[in-house]
């Protein structure tokens, strides 16, 4: 197999991420997006033998963990819908939800997300985090790398 030089670049500022028509911004400099299946795809079992067979898991559901920052706008917002759908006799839509790399190839996507956790609120010296967890029945995960 042949050497080839290659340099692919990240860069975090080109990863967005939007739920209905809102784009989440100011995310934390630490893991500021974590998107992640329920299940395992496939369970495995093993016979006194050694046979073993793979099961399909069609549990598609998962779960986006966004951390912004303390000080961003964006988490007024995600409360105001949050606020909504618990004092709503009829709750809020799911809204689709996706995290695209723009300077890359991955995507994730729920076409019906909604807010499943608000974040715990932390006051100290200094600014902190919030993490926003939104639950989806089916989460699409594509990883593809960077240019």
């Amino acid at each position: 197999m042949a050497y080839k030089e290659r340099t692919s670049t990240y860069d975090p500022a080109l990863v967005v991420v939007t739920w209905g028509e809102l784009r989440l911004e100011g995310f934390t400099d630490g893991t500021a997006i974590k998107v992640e299946r329920a299940e395992d795809r496939y369970s495995t079992k093993v016979g006194l033998d050694g046979e073993g067979a793979r099961t399909r898991n069609n549990n598609r559901s998962g779960t986006v963990e966004v951390t912004l920052l303390q000080t961003s706008l964006t988490n007024g917002e995600l409360s105001t819908k949050a606020q909504l759908d618990d004092d709503s006799a009829i709750p809020l839509p799911p809204q689709p939800l996706t995290v695209k790399d723009l300077n890359g190839f991955s995507l994730h996507h729920a076409a019906n997300a909604w807010i499943q956790k608000t974040p715990a609120s932390e006051y100290a010296k200094e600014a902190g985090d919030r993490t926003w967890v939104f639950g989806t029945a089916s989460l699409r995960n594509y990883d593809g790398g960077n240019l």
